[in-house]
């Protein structure tokens, strides 16, 4: 049996100017309790992927893990997981360093047309930690809506605030950015011990 080891290495190490796409967990810990998570985490998911990755983002309280296994496969696992640290776990598509919000526009564009089934309603959310990138999180919520309605028409999307079928979820961490586009039922709240 192989043994598991891992190395948190900086996010740097992963994303410099250029959008890198894979199968990207973003855990979301209270900062301090990152150890504590990762352990939670890598119980779970290594006996699935010995090769799993892990990245430290600039703002405590976040871990990113780079998969091989699909998203929803280590996402059901994590949900069926008893847990102490782990605040939510949120699927990501693509990781990039946008120095504009052009940048972060056009990745989310390319994204939807790829990931976002026709016929269907979506919502945006963005959350941001620790960066000006966005100034307004529901501004730039509404706005990208509306950029993405336009710009897929022919996709027949509409608009669903309570009920959507996809999220276009945007984690601004600082000067990294996380996109993930899925179904709400994959993005992961798990009770912990500060509850």
């Amino acid at each position: 049996m192989k043994s598991a080891s891992f190395n948190i290495r900086p996010i740097e190490e992963l994303v410099d100017s250029k959008e890198v796409q894979g199968n990207f967990l973003l855990i979301t810990t209270r900062p301090g309790s990152e150890f504590w998570a990762l352990t939670e985490s890598l119980d779970a998911l290594y006996p699935l992927d010995l090769s799993i990755e892990v990245f430290s983002p600039p703002i405590p309280g976040n871990i990113l893990l780079k998969m091989n296994i699909p998203l929803e496969k280590a996402i059901r696992i994590l949900a069926k997981r008893y847990t102490t640290s782990i605040y939510h776990v949120y699927p990501i598509n693509v990781i990039l360093r946008p120095s504009h919000v052009d940048q972060l526009i056009q990745a989310c564009l390319r994204l939807s047309k790829n990931l976002i089934p026709s016929n269907t309603s979506f919502r945006v959310k963005c959350k941001r930690r620790g960066d000006k990138l966005v100034k307004n999180s529901e501004e730039f919520e509404k706005y990208l809506g509306e950029i993405i309605l336009r710009n897929l028409y022919d996709k027949c999307l509409s608009v669903n605030l309570e009920k959507p079928d996809v999220v276009v979820m945007i984690h601004i961490i600082s000067y990294i950015v996380g996109i993930g586009i899925s179904k709400p039922r994959l993005i992961l709240r798990k009770h912990t011990r500060w509850d």
